[in-house]
């Protein structure tokens, strides 16, 4: 009977020790799950203060005016510029642009990239940019080049899933030709001049100031200082930059037909500026542009491409653990 007793002690003993080291393996488990994951890739604490620590100045700003808690605004944001800059950094490795896409080995880089221009001013080289990045500096630096390399190679070729035809690119133009016309416009303008001492008599503040069309500039008889002049613009004219002709280009092509811009003053006279007409070249404009037409089509396609793929990706956040570590950045 003792004999039998021990037996049952002893296994109940062991029952009892296999329990609580299962229950010790389940507390070490939760212990070392990440604080973010991205797709089964880890965000390190050293990630994820520099993150923080980025997104922290404005997320202040915007919470005083909301009045919203810092710290889990904080932690959120960075949920999403993690996962989305995994996103990216996943489609680099598919795409040949990088082999190693994990923090540590990004800020390594960023080493080895300042070492190199240190070495290439030394001989004398020219080093196109900084001579030397900081960690924010080179992460934006390297997120573009990446960016822009991943871009090109998924369009490259037909067939890449990016790729875009002629076709598009003209579809594409067609649906945001607003964007590009400057250069192949020609624009006919009014310009009203009143003397700065003027420029609040009755009459004259009316034009300067009042809610009017363009032709109204031409007919100034209510200010009888003032003076007119049209002029006709042609986007495709080579300008000086800062010139007064390059300066008067740039404000009537915000302009609608027919609208006024705000008077401009200086110390002797007061402006306003009106658009009569405009005659846009539609097909002078797709060739001229053409190029940054492709381009854009292009940043909108790897825009929808990122998102698409970031929406397909598993992330895995203990909220309470980031949002602690948020509230350590911001004390």
């Amino acid at each position: 009977m003792l004999a039998r007793l021990s037996r049952s002690s002893l296994a109940l003993a062991c029952a009892a020790c296999a329990l609580i080291l299962a229950i010790i393996g389940t507390v070490e488990a939760l212990g070392s799950a990440p604080t973010l994951a991205v797709a089964g890739d880890e965000a390190t604490e050293q990630e994820l203060t520099f993150h923080l620590q980025r997104l922290a100045p404005a997320v202040s700003d915007e919470s005083r005016r909301t009045g919203q808690d810092v710290a889990p605004v904080l932690a959120e944001r960075a949920v999403d510029r993690i996962a989305a800059d995994h996103t990216l950094l996943a489609v680099a490795r598919e795409q040949g642009v990088l082999e190693e896409t994990d923090f540590a080995s990004l800020m390594e880089l960023r080493e080895q990239t300042n070492t190199d221009r240190a070495e290439a001013v030394r001989r004398g080289e020219v080093v196109y940019g900084l001579t030397e990045f900081d960690d924010d500096e080179f992460y934006d630096h390297l997120l573009t080049a990446v960016r822009t390399e991943v871009g090109q190679r998924l369009s490259d070729e037909p067939g890449d899933p990016l790729h875009a035809t002629e076709a598009d690119v003209e579809a594409y133009f067609a649906a945001h030709s607003d964007r590009w016309r400057t250069n192949a416009t020609r624009y006919d303008v009014v310009t009203l001049t009143v003397p700065a001492a003027d420029g609040k008599a009755p009459g004259c503040r009316e034009l300067l100031t009042g809610d009017i069309a363009a032709a109204a500039l031409q007919d100034p008889n209510g200010c009888p200082t003032a003076t007119t002049e049209q002029t006709a613009l042609d986007g495709s004219d080579p300008t000086p930059q800062h010139s007064p002709q390059s300066r008067l280009l740039q404000t009537v092509s915000t302009l609608n037909v027919g609208a006024v811009a705000p008077a401009t003053s200086t110390t002797e006279h007061v402006q306003r500026v009106g658009l009569l007409d405009a005659e846009t070249d539609t097909a002078a404009a797709l060739e001229q542009y053409r190029p940054r037409i492709r381009q854009a089509l292009l940043d909108e396609q790897l825009t929808a491409y990122l998102e698409e793929r970031r929406a397909g990706l598993d992330v895995d956040v203990d909220l309470d653990r980031l949002t602690a570590l948020a509230q350590e950045t911001l004390s």
